[in-house]
C-alpha cells in the first residue's frame, strides 16, 4: 500500500469514528411559566451525533448530595433522533442551593456515558418548552418567560387562544400577556446621569459624559446611541430668503449649539471599530455598559449652515446653550428604550438626571 493510499485509509476510518460518535448537547438556564409561576430551573438536551440516536435515562444535578431531575411530565428513559431536543424542568426552590446550578447538570445515556451542562447563554425572550407535553400540561405547551435569573422576560403569546397551567397558576391571554410585557419594559427603562463641561481647560470643546445609573435588575445595555435632537431649525427664523434650508441641506446641518465632533466616539482612540459619531455631528452609536459606568463623548460648537447669512453671533443667540439629545438604549431580549435629555452646554460644568 503506497503512503497516499495509506493516509486515504486513515482518514477515511477517522471520518468513520467521529461520524458514529453519539454527540450531546445538554443548556441550562432559569425561567417561568407564563403568567408568574415560580422560577423553574430548564434543561435541554440536544442530539448532535451524525448518524446515531441517543437515549436518555437519567438526569441529575452533581451537588453535594446529588438530586435527580424527575419530572412526571418528561418521563425517561427518552430517545432522541437527529437533531431531536428534549427539555425538562425542576423549581428552583426544591434545588439545593448553591452556585452555577446551571452548569451542575448530568445527562446519562443508555451506553453509560454522562454528559454536563452549561449556561444557556442565547436564550429568546418567549418561547414554547421543547417536546411533546404530556396530559399534565394538555395537549399543548405553556409558554414560558425566559432570561437570566435577574431579569425574567416576557413577551407578546403567539396565539389568540388563553393558556392554562395546571398547578401554576390561571389563564392568560395574549391582552395579559402583551400588558404584562409592556409593564416590565416600563419598569426597566434605563436611567441616565449626564455631566456636560469644557473637555479643556481655556478650550472649545466640551464632553459629554453619559452614566447608566439603573434599574438594578437592568443590569447593563448592550448598545447605546446617543443623538442630538435637531428640531431647532422649526424655531429659527429666516433673515433673509438665502436663510430657508432646502430638504437636502437639512439632514447635514445639526441645530444646536454643539454637536458631536465627526469621527471620534468614546473608546475610538484605544479600541479599534468602536462607535463614533456620523459625518454630521449628529448621532453616536456605540457599545453598552453596565450600571455605574458610562461613556464620554466629545462635542464641538456648531458654526451657521453654509448657505445661510447668519454671522457666528446670530447663530450662537438663536441657538442658545441647551443642548437637547435622544438616548437609545438597547439589550438583548427587549425592544429598545428611547428617553430625551436636555443639558446646559455652555461650558460651565452641569449634570442632569435622565429620565
Amino acid at each position: 500500500m503506497t503512503p497516499s493510499a495509506t493516509l486515504l485509509w486513515l482518514t477515511d476510518r477517522m471520518l468513520g469514528w467521529r461520524q458514529s460518535r453519539r454527540k450531546l448537547r445538554v443548556l441550562a438556564h432559569r425561567a417561568m411559566f407564563l403568567p408568574g409561576s415560580a422560577e423553574h430551573l430548564f434543561v435541554r438536551v440536544i442530539n448532535l451525533s451524525a448518524t446515531r440516536e441517543v437515549e436518555i435515562t437519567h438526569i441529575w444535578f452533581d451537588t453535594p448530595q446529588p438530586v435527580d431531575l424527575l419530572n412526571v411530565a418528561r418521563p425517561l428513559p427518552a430517545r432522541l433522533r437527529l437533531d431531536e431536543s428534549f427539555e425538562t424542568w425542576a423549581p428552583v426552590a426544591e434545588l439545593p442551593a448553591v452556585v452555577g446550578l446551571e452548569r451542575l447538570v448530568r445527562v446519562r445515556l443508555s451506553n453509560g456515558k454522562t454528559v454536563k451542562s452549561r449556561l444557556n447563554k442565547d436564550v429568546r425572550p418567549f418561547g414554547h418548552v421543547a417536546g411533546p407535553f404530556t396530559a399534565a400540561f394538555g395537549t399543548t405547551g405553556p409558554p414560558v418567560l425566559t432570561g437570566g435569573s435577574a431579569v425574567p422576560y416576557v413577551a407578546t403569546l403567539h396565539s389568540g387562544e388563553p393558556w392554562a397551567i395546571t398547578g401554576v397558576g390561571a389563564s392568560v391571554d395574549v391582552t395579559t400577556a402583551g400588558l404584562d410585557l409592556q409593564r416590565r419594559h416600563a419598569e426597566l427603562t434605563p436611567h441616565f446621569r449626564a455631566t456636560c463641561g469644557r473637555l479643556n481647560a481655556g478650550g472649545h470643546r466640551l464632553k459629554l459624559v453619559i452614566e447608566l445609573t439603573g434599574p438594578p435588575d437592568l443590569e447593563r445595555l448592550d448598545e447605546l446611541t446617543v443623538t442630538i435632537r435637531d428640531d431647532k431649525h422649526t424655531r429659527l427664523k429666516p433673515t433673509s430668503s438665502l436663510d430657508t434650508p432646502s430638504t437636502e441641506q437639512l439632514p447635514d446641518h445639526v441645530w444646536g449649539p454643539v454637536r458631536f465632533v465627526p469621527g471620534i466616539g468614546p473608546g475610538t482612540t484605544t479600541r479599534p471599530g468602536a462607535g463614533a459619531a456620523d459625518p454630521a455631528g449628529r448621532e453616536t452609536h456605540t457599545a453598552g455598559m453596565p450600571i455605574g459606568e458610562g461613556h464620554t463623548f466629545s462635542l464641538e460648537p456648531t458654526v451657521p449652515p453654509s448657505w445661510s447669512n447668519w454671522t457666528p453671533a446670530q447663530w450662537r443667540e438663536k441657538c442658545g446653550t441647551t443642548l437637547r439629545f435622544r438616548i437609545e438604549g438597547r439589550r438583548d431580549g427587549w425592544e429598545p428604550w428611547t428617553v430625551p435629555g436636555e443639558i446646559e452646554a455652555g461650558g460651565e460644568p452641569a449634570s442632569v438626571e435622565i429620565p
